[in-house]
């Protein structure tokens, strides 16, 4: 029995001292090896994150590197580009040149073409001929360009002019083998390393010629230049409206500075540091006008002009824009006519109904100017001297529209001199057949 007891109290103590065991040692242990295998493997992992990052580190170094030394090895290269803003007297041409690249922004007139010009230039192709509007000054001397330079490609606005001029430059047009195009805005052509892209005319029809003028932007490395044609406040309006992008270092004035456009708010969208302007010296337009000289240098712009400074060239490298001569930044407008300018008109002179050709102008072919069939005076308009040979019409009609306006509205500068018609009474004039003007309701 006491041997029985013995060995039951001897087991007894072996289950107590492996309940003690248990209770003290295991926790514990086991404890202490999970929170070290887990530091283990946290390091472990963070260590290879981070091995994985500097190698890929290193690699995006290692090409930022490579691609740096190609750039620095292999800089991208412009060619020159030149811009030619001609002496035409008044009107408008503009030669590009880039590198084999030719091409022609308008001719001037029949009288001044800018023909010679690329002739001088040793230009026998170009690549693309803009007749931005059909009026004569722009148009008139591209008929001779079109007849004896090879053209690719001609891109005109879509209206027509009833001009023997325009009929002229459509049939030289016809003949030359060229493509014809009419442009849409955002149209974009190539010209070697340069682009150009079409921002005008945005509407279907406008009321006067001038608006439908084609209106583009050159692009050249960082450099950008800005060639508006004859556009007035109306297409100006919906080229800042349209919100593209009309910023230029160079502005060609529109209309030869006439202050039927270059608004302040034009200007300050363009942001130019350079304007040419394109007119004749004492031209009888009064070109450039003063209040679009004072814009131009409130904003701080350098004026270059044609009928001071003759042809102007600019050049781009594609990061910067030099000149030939330096800015004309004068506050001198065009001299407009003195009141002797508009003289007696020969009494009862009869006005034609056959359109002519336009052309140099004198003060007695003024009362010899043209209507077309499409809106005839009803008779010929009697213009009997005034009492005072100095005196200024008051009125000045229109024989290419049959419209009559203020002898000081601005649609008066906007007339071929061929077609000015001094009015000195207004029921007359409408008796005549003459449409009052919307614009200054005369």
């Amino acid at each position: 029995m006491k041997k029985h007891n013995k060995i039951i109290l001897t087991f007894l103590a072996l289950i107590l001292l492996l309940i003690g065991c248990s209770k003290y040692d295991r926790p514990e242990t086991k404890k202490a090896s999970v929170s070290e295998t887990t530091e283990s493997i946290t390091t472990e992992e963070t260590t290879s994150e981070k091995t994985e990052s500097e190698k890929t580190e290193s690699e995006k170094t290692k090409k930022t590197t490579a691609v740096a030394a190609t750039k620095e090895i292999k800089p991208k290269h412009l060619e020159k580009l030149e811009v030619h803003f001609l002496d035409v007297g008044q009107g408008d041409s503009i030669l590009i040149k880039n590198h084999d690249y030719n091409m022609l922004i308008d001719g001037g007139s029949q009288d001044q073409s800018s023909y010679n010009y690329l002739q001088d230039q040793n230009i026998d192709f170009l690549d693309y001929v803009i007749a931005t509007h059909p009026h004569e000054d722009h148009i008139g001397g591209l008929i001779e360009i079109v007849e004896n330079i090879k053209i690719g490609t001609i891109i005109m606005p879509n209206v027509t002019h009833t001009s023997e001029t325009f009929d002229h430059f459509l049939t030289s047009v016809a003949f030359s083998g060229a493509k014809v195009l009419q442009p849409a805005v955002g149209d974009i052509y190539n010209l070697g390393d340069a682009s150009f892209t079409i921002i005008a005319p945005i509407s279907d029809s406008y009321e006067d010629l001038n608006n439908y003028s084609i209106a583009l932007k050159l692009n050249h490395g960082n450099n950008s230049f800005l060639f508006t044609g004859d556009i007035e406040v109306i297409s100006e309006s919906e080229i800042i409206n349209s919100n593209q992008d009309i910023t230029a270092d160079v502005l060609k004035v529109a209309h030869h500075g006439s202050n039927t456009g270059t608004t302040d708010q034009f200007i300050k969208a363009v942001t130019p540091s350079y304007a040419i302007i394109s007119c004749a010296k004492d031209n009888s337009y009064g070109y450039p006008n003063l209040e679009v000289l004072q814009r131009l240098r409130d904003n701080n712009i350098d004026i270059y002009r044609t009928d001071l400074q003759k042809s102007i060239i600019a050049s781009s490298d594609g990061k910067s824009i030099s000149f030939n001569q330096n800015p004309n930044n004068e506050l001198m407008a065009g001299t407009l006519p003195t009141t002797e300018a508009i003289q007696t008109v020969t009494t009862q002179a009869p006005l034609s109904v056959e359109p002519q050709a336009t052309s140099a102008t004198t003060i007695e072919q003024i009362t010899q100017t043209v209507v077309p069939t499409s809106v005839p005076p009803t008779t010929a308009l009697a213009t009997e001297a005034p009492t005072t040979q100095s005196a200024v019409a008051p009125y000045i009609g229109n024989a290419n529209t049959g419209k009559f306006h203020h002898s000081n509205c601005s649609s008066v500068d906007q007339m071929n001199p061929n077609n000015k018609v001094p009015i000195f009474d207004r029921n007359t004039a409408i008796d005549q057949g003459y449409v009052p003007c919307k614009r200054c309701n005369p």
